[in-house]
């Protein structure tokens, strides 16, 4: 049952008439914890109005605070958000502000969350990653091929800014749906932890700026004359950048299930999206991945057609990233069950290590040498690898560990599970 996606505006004026109107000073004293309704997502059947605590703000005429910065339709200067702030309007009913238009639903939703995943990073030990507030653009004006961008959100890298477009579509509006947003804030993570080293040692071609660069910088750069990529290094750095595009985006779309516990999230504003990129992996679809093979084989078709080359594998991220995604979801699930966790818990530990991961990942880069590719299995090898050397591999997880390892691999060097004193371990046969 969904109570709030398209009529979202229909029910804050109906808030407001039946809420009646607060003091301006209501609004201009409110500081520190305040209680706000929002529309949010009450399980993954269910979003609706509730009542929250927004904590550390500072001025509720811009929702502004410790978390989060807003800004109107913005530009930006000198790789930051420029141009003012929203205001708010909000009535008071009781101790409660109702927003009483959809911008400021939309900002009391988008802080909420980010104090919300501020207090994520901090239990996994990435607290010191981002700077906060985040810089938060609203009404962001984006043309593209003549045509005004809308129903998108990205995250920018030049900027350090979450960035919302208009919403025109009749779904839940991108800028409260909680899967998207956190989505959008592990790009900053990914962008700060992993592109920005791949970006100083030069192991990608030209960056990936913009987390959604998709639809923001490569239509630009398709009016440019771009050199042809022959060279073996340049071809490593293309691949190394699509494989990593990937990995960013199946790793956001994780993080969005972690934090709304919806395998599904993206159905509420995106609908079309949900088949390619559910999080529920179907029994079929255990053990398979983009090879690096199959990586290499599109970097190389790629490069052969006449247009620039990154055009042709805009794709591919999702490809290379949803079955990361899914592996994840299951593994956190027999992690759960094997070491007798709460959801919440083996959640936390999951994303802890997914952190780590990271942080090997950009030592992995800065000591890559020229033409060299990064290893497209590096997670999965990686996030096995730390289980066994824990001791607490269960069968099921072993078996669904197997797979993994064994896609693709030759019959005479594949691997098995044996017990070994009490334990399963994955050891070649």
């Amino acid at each position: 049952m969904i109570e709030l996606p398209s009529r979202l505006i229909i029910l804050l004026f109906l808030c407001l008439v039946f809420a009646g109107c607060s003091k301006k000073s209501d609004v201009d004293e409110a500081h520190g914890t305040v209680s706000v309704q929002i529309p949010a997502q009450e399980n993954a059947d269910t979003y609706r109005m509730v009542t929250v605590d927004l904590i550390e703000i500072s001025n509720l005429k811009e929702v502004a605070g410790k978390f989060a910065r807003f800004f109107y339709s913005p530009g930006a200067s000198d790789s930051q958000l420029i141009g003012g702030a929203p205001r708010a309007k909000f009535v008071k009913s009781g101790s409660v502000f109702i927003p009483t238009d959809f911008v400021s639903a939309q900002m009391a939703t988008i802080y909420f969350h980010m104090q919300n995943l501020a207090a994520l990073d901090r239990q996994i030990g990435a607290e010191k990653v981002n700077s906060w507030p985040r810089s938060v653009g609203l009404e962001t004006l984006m043309v593209e091929n003549g045509v005004q961008r809308k129903n998108s959100a990205f995250y920018d890298g030049i900027t350090d800014a979450m960035m919302f477009t208009p919403f025109t579509a009749t779904d839940l509006p991108i800028s409260v749906n909680a899967g998207i947003i956190a989505h959008e804030h592990f790009h900053s993570l990914f962008f700060k932890l992993v592109i920005k080293t791949a970006l100083v040692n030069n192991k990608i071609t030209t960056g990936i700026i913009s987390a959604h660069e998709t639809n923001f910088e490569l239509e630009i750069k398709r009016k440019m004359t771009v050199p042809r990529i022959t060279s073996e290094k340049k071809k490593a750095q293309l691949f190394n950048e699509v494989y990593l595009r990937g990995l960013n985006e199946g790793l956001a779309d994780f993080w969005g299930w972690i934090y709304t516990d919806d395998p599904n999230f993206m159905k509420w504003s995106l609908p079309d999206y949900i088949k390619a990129r559910t999080l529920s992996l179907a029994a079929a679809e255990t053990g398979e991945y983009q090879t690096h093979e199959t990586i290499e084989r599109n970097v190389d078709r790629a490069i052969s057609m006449p247009d620039e080359p990154r055009l042709a594998l805009i794709d591919d991220a999702y490809t290379i990233g949803t079955p990361h995604a899914r592996f994840l979801k299951q593994w956190t699930a027999l992690r759960m069950e094997s070491e007798k966790l709460t959801a919440s818990e083996a959640k936390k530990l999951v994303a802890t290590d997914i952190i780590s991961h990271l942080e090997a990942l950009a030592q992995k880069i800065k000591i890559l040498e020229d033409g060299e590719m990064l290893n497209a299995a590096d997670l999965f090898e990686n996030f096995i690898a730390k289980q066994i050397e824990r001791k607490n591999l269960s069968e099921a997880a072993c078996d669904f560990a197997v797979e993994y390892l064994n896609f693709e691999k030759n019959n005479d060097v594949r691997i098995k599970c044996v017990k070994s004193d009490g334990n399963n371990v994955v050891v070649k046969p």
